[in-house]
């Protein structure tokens, strides 16, 4: 890895915000922030300084970080997202997730859930199981009414690291020299962007480089850099609601094709033809028509928008131009 130019911005930036700014503060536990930060590919240095911290007993000299979606690999699974994941010294798979609200309880599934997947997405076809490779999560919490154990070794392959920031009260007045490196990267998490805690953070800085290199980093977000993520956001979002809106219309569409397929089916069913006859004559899915035809024997009493509900509970719509606008 090449050595990472730090930001030209002094120190005094990183931990004083300008004064014409917003009264919003930012700190490294906001999402987008923490993702600028640590998840930046051009700039392996800063997550792999945290990540050494929270492991020192384990060397990390090498650190690749890969794109945050987990597809869906079946139809009932979740694509899920990652705030930061990768692969240390190629060996040792993690993911670093920060949470600013809830509690433990809460998010112990979602924590099993995500580690879980973590190591299940490996590759095992024509590998031997030891050949999988162990994974870490990296749990960066904010929960001041929960005092959570830090390391859990679930499995000698399964890893669970938790700095939990929300009890920095404990030892925010300790004198910065007696600090941990845990203690130190918790205050920095918490208070960076603070104005009341600036000193702190200056003697922190002083004398922890790798802390030092997130605050620096932190210091280059700007009102300028939320607009636009904030914008583009808004774009998204209006894209998702057009796309719902026109899906639902679709859909009604559909419906009301379906109920008028299900009235002709009933009347040539009348006439004695069978499923494939009809299916045939109606150019339409053989499948369809034998569903359609099972209600319609198994509730003789129903009416066509109830076979029509029935129907959608156990066939997907097919909302396709071809198929609403057909004859």
């Amino acid at each position: 890895m090449d050595k990472l130019r730090l930001p030209e911005k002094n120190t005094e930036d990183a931990v004083t915000p300008d004064k014409n700014q917003k009264a919003r503060r930012f700190s490294l536990m906001d999402d987008m922030v923490s993702k600028f930060v640590f998840n930046d590919p051009a700039d392996p240095w800063t997550p792999l300084g945290f990540l050494q911290a929270m492991r020192p007993e384990y060397p990390m000299l090498d650190i690749q970080l890969h794109s945050g979606e987990m597809i869906a690999r079946f139809p009932a699974d979740k694509t899920i997202r990652y705030d930061v994941h990768g692969i240390i010294n190629n060996t040792l798979l993690f993911d670093m997730e920060f949470q600013r609200y809830g509690n433990a309880r809460d998010q112990e599934r979602r924590i099993a859930y995500y580690l879980t997947r973590l190591f299940n997405a490996q590759e095992l076809r024509g590998k031997s199981f030891d050949q999988l490779k162990p994974a870490w999560l990296i749990l960066v919490a904010d929960w001041p009414d929960d005092d959570v154990p830090f390391e859990q070794s679930l499995t000698n392959i399964l890893h669970l690291s938790i700095l939990n920031v929300g009890r920095c009260f404990l030892f925010e007045n300790k004198p910065v020299g007696k600090l941990t490196v845990r203690e130190r990267w918790a205050l920095v998490f918490q208070y960076a962007g603070d104005p009341a805690k600036k000193e702190l953070i200056h003697q922190i800085i002083d004398i922890d480089k790798n802390c030092e290199r997130a605050v620096l980093k932190m210091a280059t977000w700007s009102p300028e850099v939320l607009a636009y993520i904030q914008e583009t956001r808004e774009i998204g979002l209006e894209l998702e609601i057009n796309q719902w809106k026109c899906d639902m219309r679709k859909e009604a569409l559909a419906e009301g094709r379906l109920i008028k397929l299900i009235g002709s089916v009933m009347k040539k069913a009348k006439k004695g033809l069978s499923a494939i006859e009809i299916a045939d004559d109606l150019d339409e899915d053989g499948e369809l028509i034998r569903c359609i035809l099972t209600i319609i024997r198994n509730h003789p009493d129903w009416s066509i928008k109830q076979i029509t509900a029935q129907v959608l509970k156990t066939w997907k719509i097919d909302i396709s131009p071809e198929y609403i606008y057909s004859d």
